[in-house]
Formats: C-alpha cells, sequence, structure tokens
C-alpha cells in the first residue's frame, strides 16, 4: 500500500511537473514574440525618422558650388551707398535665398523668392523694384539700397552671406564674401 501511494504521489508530481513545463514553454514562446514585435515597431519607427532626415539633409548636400554668390560682380558703391549682390544658380531649384549683410558687427537679412515680388531695399540691376532668383544654370545682380536697410553712411560691409532653402529644407550658408570691393 505504502508502494502504490509512492507511485501515485510520483505520478501527481509528474503530471503537476508536465503542467508547470509546458506553461514554461508557452510564456517563454510569448515573451519571443512579444520581443519580436516590438523590435518589428521600434525598426520601422526608426527607418521612418531616418529616411525623412535623410531626405531633408540630402536638399542640401553638395549645393555649395552650385548657390554662390559672384565675387566679381559684387561691390559697394560708396557714393550711391548701394551694395551690389550677384547671385549665381547652377543646376539646382532653388525655392528662396536668405541674404545676410553686415558691417561694423551689425547684420540684416533679406530673403528673395523664385517668384516675382518686392523686397524692401532691394530692387533688380535692371533698376525694376521686383526681383526674383535665378533660375538653374543663371545668375542675377540685386542692388541692395545699404543705407536704406539701417546701415550708417559711413561704414562699409563687412561680409555678405547667403543660404538657400531647397526642396523645402533651409540650408545652412552656402556662398560667402568677406572682402567686398569697391564699384
Amino acid at each position: 500500500m505504502f508502494a502504490m501511494k509512492n507511485n501515485l504521489v510520483k505520478r501527481l508530481l509528474l503530471r503537476k511537473m508536465n503542467k508547470l513545463g509546458l506553461s514554461t514553454i508557452v510564456a517563454t514562446l510569448l515573451i519571443v514574440l512579444l520581443t519580436v514585435v516590438l523590435t518589428g515597431v521600434v525598426w520601422s519607427i526608426v527607418t521612418k525618422m531616418t529616411k525623412d532626415s535623410l531626405d531633408q539633409s540630402r536638399s542640401c548636400f553638395n549645393i555649395f558650388d552650385k548657390v554662390k554668390l559672384d565675387e566679381t560682380y559684387t561691390c559697394y558703391n560708396a557714393s550711391t551707398h548701394e551694395l551690389v549682390i550677384s547671385l549665381e544658380v547652377k543646376d539646382v531649384d532653388v525655392g528662396e535665398a536668405t541674404f545676410g549683410v553686415s558691417s561694423s558687427g551689425q547684420t540684416k537679412s533679406f530673403k528673395i523668392l523664385n517668384i516675382p515680388s518686392t523686397v524692401p531695399f532691394v530692387k533688380n540691376y535692371t533698376g525694376a523694384n521686383t526681383v526674383v532668383l535665378p533660375t538653374q544654370n543663371s545668375g542675377v545682380a540685386y542692388i541692395y539700397n545699404y543705407t536704406g536697410a539701417g546701415f550708417a553712411s559711413t561704414s562699409f560691409p563687412d561680409r555678405v552671406q547667403v543660404a538657400p532653402k531647397i526642396n523645402g529644407k533651409q540650408c545652412d550658408t552656402s556662398s560667402t564674401i568677406q572682402n567686398i570691393g569697391s564699384c
């Protein structure tokens, strides 16, 4: 009888251990499945964020020779207080460009769009008040009313720079002229 009881207890213990073993396997599989699902969710989020960042970065990549100020035709006329700024655009579509003019620690900026518009203190080199960015593979010169923009008539511009906006992404400065000659 003792042996029979002992066998019964052994069988019950084995059955209980088998049930525990099965639930351990199921729990392990659930944890693995949950890990795989979470990894997939995180992967898709990171991939989308990375792709968006790369697309924006590509807009501004390698534009430094494509949107630049022409030093030959950028000059300052001290008698008329006008700064002539010449801009060249190569094979890139520029949506707008922000120009910065600095003198004696003071900087003023203005934007020119790829559609004809009027910009305070800026006119086309031909004298027209409507200005527009040059199209691909072309250039244009603008006349900036230096004193009208708030610079002292006795100061001379220290620096001119341009920062284009391409595919909706504002890029860093692509071109700077620090030694501006006289016209």
